[in-house]
């Protein structure tokens, strides 16, 4: 499948501007982390907002974001505090686009090493989970810096290639992923997330890897909370119902499993273990009706590089390419690591428009 574009979910240009001077007044009201110390700038991968002079001048409104200087923090590896704006215009994507990217040309050179590794798995492979504490993790959290440990954490033991090798290629890296972020979420789900403890529709988000060898095809799903992912080498494809949402509600977590709940049990930084409880609850609610047209599954591809949105309640089956030459896919992911599975007779009656869809002989019958 071609990589084609999806719906556009690309904000305006002046919505884009709102929404960094927004987050400026933020800043300037105390939302962000109070500064790390020097160590804990590597060893928390976080950094400091914004600077004492740069809060001086937002609070006496003598500083105001523009449009070619988005309210992004970006990583100082010299110091404890970051620069809120990046204005490079030439890194800063075009903003009347309706695709997010991010440059993965700085390991260009390594991606034949990473494809011969992923084709050594036997099995899709994670790594653990960077749970968020609060909203404002997802723009204090240098995401090179966690993709490089993590990736480091998948090799098991072996030398994993260098993905960043510059302090400029990191730099670059996480503005254009924050600003692809900001871009790609929902007004209102942004705002939530932000504001909050980096919750959606009631589940705790982290930050992981996700590596699937050639010819794999993952289980079809329902997204019981926001995701954001980007492909860092080699394609994703994907068979995705286009006009169907499943409602919020269903994909909550019931009031015992909400973070808090049963005497404390269920935590924000959520086990492996809490995690299958909280799926399998999800899941015996889903069901997906026969939508006839409304409900058909189109095929397409995620390229290496495109940030994509699957929204609450999305429907899709992800796979990897196979033949001679198929190759596997390593992923970023931003999400919960909570899926809703369709479960048996009745939970799925969709009929029209899913010959290419894996593995649901059970469904069907």
């Amino acid at each position: 499948p071609r990589c084609n574009g999806y719906p556009s979910k690309m904000p305006s240009s002046i919505r884009t501007l709102l929404l960094a001077t927004a987050l400026a007044l933020k800043a300037a009201h105390g939302f962000v982390f109070p500064a790390p110390q020097r160590s804990e700038v590597f060893a928390d991968r976080r950094m400091h907002h914004v600077g004492t002079q740069q809060q001086q001048q937002f609070r006496k409104g003598t500083r105001r974001p523009s449009a070619a200087s988005v309210f992004i923090p970006t990583p100082s590896y010299s110091s404890t505090s970051t620069s809120l704006f990046y204005s490079n215009n030439e890194d800063l994507p075009n903003a009347s686009s309706s695709v997010q990217t991010v440059d993965t040309s700085c390991y260009e050179q390594e991606m034949n090493t990473i494809q011969r590794w992923l084709s050594t798995l036997t099995k899709v492979e994670r790594s653990e989970a960077e749970w968020l504490t609060s909203g404002s993790d997802i723009l204090s959290i240098s995401p090179s810096m966690l993709i490089q440990e993590h990736l480091d954490s998948l090799y098991s033991g072996f030398h994993a290639p260098t993905l960043f090798p510059t302090e400029a290629d990191r730099v670059k890296f996480d503005f254009q992923w924050r600003y692809a972020l900001l871009s790609v979420l929902p007004q209102s789900e942004l705002d939530t997330i932000l504001s909050g403890r980096a919750l959606s529709n009631s589940h705790p988000l982290c930050m992981y890897l996700v590596a699937v060898p050639p010819d794999t095809c993952l289980d079809l799903h329902v997204h019981a909370a926001t995701e954001v992912f980007v492909p860092l080498v080699g394609s994703i494809s994907e068979r995705r119902a286009m006009g169907v949402l499943l409602p919020a509600e269903w994909l909550r977590r019931s009031y015992d499993m909400e973070v808090g709940g049963m005497g404390g049990q269920f935590t924000s930084r959520p086990t492996a273990d809490e995690l299958k409880l909280v799926a399998d609850d999800v899941s015996t609610r889903v069901v997906y009706e026969n939508y006839g047209e409304k409900g058909v599954f189109t095929d397409r591809a995620v390229c290496r590089g495109r940030v994509t949105l699957n929204s609450i309640g999305s429907v899709h089956q992800s796979y990897s390419s196979a033949g001679q030459d198929g190759s596997g896919c390593l992923i970023f992911v931003l999400g919960s690591k909570v899926h809703g599975h369709f479960r048996g007779e009745g939970s799925f009656l969709q009929r029209m428009g899913i010959d290419g869809l894996e593995n649901i002989g059970h469904l069907l019958e």
